[in-house]
């Protein structure tokens, strides 16, 4: 199964038109580890926010390029602007401090030195959503290795408060000291799988910032070939990762499931093909996947594409009504809204029991009315009745 790539996909990124007449940019840093050269930098956004780069000379985003970097003089030239103005920026230097150094981080945000520390020390960063964002400064020893400007970086992240821990090969988490008990309960890695039998996604593909978790689920069901069954509410964070080396299908999906621990929402398998998202709290309160669903009586043996987005209680009765061959009762329907996308065409019997969990998730239930009816309820309702 090949994975979409590219778009929203992989990627949550701030449209270029954004920096439209923006104030002009800030440099925060100069990296300057075994011949590598970077600038640090911070664009103020048109529309709010900001856009925090880290380039190489030649490289551009928006309407700013780099063009040179001199480490020595603390200097970045740029072109700026619709008009590609020459522009220099400069790090302030203090007078008893050497001029050049491997890196140079002032006032530079929290999330640009992870990066850099990515970069370093070769491991994929899972980044906790709960992190409180702060400013780095750092000035290191000039001629630094990749490795000891890592173990610098990682001194500098660490007296923020930000608990650096790295894990297996290629992998590290910068999270805060609550969610050290989460963390642990993350499982291992999965190893490396054979590249020449095994699909591999190369280093950069994954990437998201500040991506909403819905946009992370949807790439995790395509990565794991199952549907997600969840309740319409679901623990709210954004997703922010970058996979620094390649990795296999089931490295990538493990990524995203660890990236979404942090936040809260645990992935549980079900069956052959589902998959629960739901907070920690509810894993002990799931459907069962064991339970045998109302049987369908649909004719014909075609798989279903089922897709409910944000539906109302209307919506989804009718669909099961149609699935099992009753008549939708709709007196009376509680007022509510149910999401789900079948990740591939479902059977009949598989299109039924996501429809009873999912109403399950959201605390409700699908009642039989008479001899040929059917209806929903709130799930305590049904609990009284039985």
């Amino acid at each position: 199964m090949k994975t979409r790539v590219g778009g929203f996909l992989f990627t949550a990124l701030v449209a270029l038109s954004s920096f439209a007449q923006s104030p002009l940019p800030k440099l925060t840093g100069i990296v300057d580890v075994e011949k590598q050269q970077r600038a640090v930098l911070e664009l103020r956004l048109e529309r709010g926010g900001f856009s925090r780069p880290i380039l190489r000379a030649g490289e551009r985003e928006g309407q700013c390029e780099v063009v040179s970097i001199n480490p020595d003089l603390g200097a970045v030239s740029l072109l700026w602007g619709k008009d590609r103005e020459p522009m220099e920026l400069r790090l302030p230097f203090g007078e008893d401090l050497p001029r050049r150094s491997a890196v140079h981080l002032q006032n530079t945000d929290l999330r640009q030195a992870l990066e850099l520390y990515q970069t370093f020390s070769g491991r994929t960063v899972v980044y906790s959503p709960r992190l409180v964002l702060t400013s780095i400064n750092l000035r290191t020893p000039p001629n630094l290795t990749m490795a000891d400007s890592a173990e610098a970086l990682a001194k500098a992240i660490q007296a923020t408060g930000v608990v650096l821990r790295e894990r297996e090969a290629g992998f590290a988490f910068a999270v805060m000291p609550k969610d050290e008990e989460r963390f642990s309960g993350i499982r291992s890695a999965p190893a490396a799988g054979d590249p020449k039998k095994d699909e591999v996604f190369p280093a950069g593909l994954i990437k998201f910032q500040d991506a909403d978790v819905l946009q992370a689920l949807e790439i995790y069901a395509e990565l794991v070939g199952r549907t997600i069954l969840r309740p319409q509410r679901y623990p709210f964070f954004k997703v922010t990762v970058r996979s620094q080396t390649a990795l296999s299908r089931l490295q990538a999906a493990w990524l995203l499931e660890a990236s979404m621990a942090l936040g809260d929402m645990a992935l549980v398998p079900c069956r052959e093909n589902f998959a629960f998202a739901v907070s920690f709290s509810q894993v002990d309160r799931l459907p069962d996947c064991n339970r045998v669903a109302a049987q369908p009586q649909s004719s014909g043996n075609e798989p279903l594409a089922i897709k409910l987005n944000d539906a109302d209680t209307l919506t989804a009765l009718k669909l099961y009504a149609e699935l099992i061959r009753r008549e939708p009762v709709t007196n009376g329907l509680p007022q509510a809204r149910m999401s789900l996308r079948a990740q591939s065409p479902l059977s009949a019997t598989n299109a039924v029991f996501a429809l009873e969990a999912v109403a399950a998730l959201n605390n409700l239930g699908f009642e039989n009315v008479g001899a040929d009816g059917v209806t929903m309820r709130p799930a305590a309702a049904l609990k009284e009745r039985r």
